[in-house]
């Protein structure tokens, strides 16, 4: 993972070679899966995918974007400098960019949503785990049976399922319009701007703050990747605060974890946003996220200590979400009054805690 962050930012400077090697011993046998080629063996096949694999991480290739035409992005930055000795980096993002308008979503069909992502995900393990199990056997490779017929044919009557449930989801989750964004996620952005023109008239003593509005959010991260490739090591030791939502009705929920991201919120985070909201009187409840990625995730893929704050209904669900009712009329003033002021609690809470730490050189 260290290499990961490494690449095209300060800590080694740009990458403009890699040369990888991979080998292991093992018993020659010409017609064994790992020397025949037919089965998907030998240098190439078998294990140069590892090194091919090992140079795409470290250029930040994407395999599956060779399927989809490339589109300019931006992500915007602000810094503001601390008025005396830098001696902390606290980090303020949203994203500006829309999803898709998705109809499934709605208030009133979103549940069924719910229950078939899990229907369609597991559909595609199971055919997964059946299509190996009869591979093994095929090869001919030790110790593998063939599955009971009866538990194949379930398998095989679940995966229909699932595809009948993918059918819906397709149909009722892919459009080619957008929607406006409003709360998901301009607000967001809004009360980032707000904070970065408040700080720039009085910055803290010793804590810079740097606002970030990603693009490409909804296309899978891909502007907050981009920016912490480059800024790794600028943000060491830094603190990530990511806005979601929160211009919507319902109360702030402190992310504990994403569970696509197979990942939990730096607990230093999740404290910080629980004291920030009791000292504000703002009830702060806690929310494991089961579907969707933020850009935290991004953050904490490099080791950086970050965390997602996020407005739900009291259902657990954000409103409007994805869909055409995401416009101006979702977002309630007030409730991006209390998101600035809880911002700029957190930014009084880190400039006390960054009292007793040594300068530190600015990024």
């Amino acid at each position: 993972r260290d290499v990961w962050i490494a690449p095209n930012a300060t800590v080694i400077g740009d990458v403009r070679l890699v040369k990888a090697d991979f080998s292991f011993r093992a018993g020659v046998n010409p017609q064994g899966r790992l020397f025949n080629p037919a089965l998907g063996g030998g240098a190439l096949l078998d294990i140069g995918v590892y090194t091919v694999a090992f140079a795409h991480m470290v250029f930040g290739f994407n395999q599956v974007d060779m399927f989809f035409s490339k589109k300019p992005s931006w992500n915007v930055v602000g810094k503001i400098r601390p008025a005396g000795e830098r001696r902390r980096l606290l980090v303020f993002s949203a994203h500006h960019d829309s999803a898709w308008r998705m109809p499934l979503l709605e208030r009133s069909t979103y549940k069924i949503a719910i229950a078939l992502f899990p229907i369609f995900a597991l559909s595609i393990l199971a055919l997964i785990v059946l299509a190996s199990l009869k591979s093994f056997v095929m090869l001919g490779m030790e110790g593998a049976f063939p599955p009971p017929q009866a538990v194949e044919i379930a398998i095989l009557a679940f995966c229909g399922a699932g595809a009948v449930a993918g059918i819906v989801l397709a149909f009722g989750l892919i459009r080619t319009d957008a929607v406006m964004g409003a709360n998901d996620n301009l607000g967001s952005v809004a009360v980032i701007m707000a904070l970065a023109r408040k700080l720039a008239k009085e910055p803290p003593a010793g804590t810079e703050v740097w606002v970030l509005s990603f693009g490409a959010e909804e296309l899978g991260l891909l502007g907050s990747r981009f920016f912490v490739r480059r800024s790794a090591g600028a943000l060491r030791g830094s603190l990530t605060v990511n806005l979601e939502s929160l211009g919507q009705s319902g109360k702030l929920h402190a992310l504990t974890g994403e569970l696509l991201a197979a990942g939990s919120n730096s607990p230093q985070v999740i404290d910080l946003l629980n004291r920030a909201a009791a000292q504000t009187g703002i009830e702060m409840r806690r929310k494991l996220l089961p579907v969707g990625l933020t850009d935290a995730a991004s953050f904490r893929r490099a080791r950086l200590t970050a965390g997602t704050v996020l407005r739900l209904r009291d259902d657990g669900y954000p409103d409007h979400y994805h869909t055409a009712g995401d416009d101006l009329s979702s977002i309630k003033p007030e409730n991006l009054d209390e998101a600035l002021a809880f911002c700029l609690k957190i930014v009084e809470l880190v400039e006390k805690d960054a009292g007793d730490r040594p300068p530190v050189n600015a990024g």
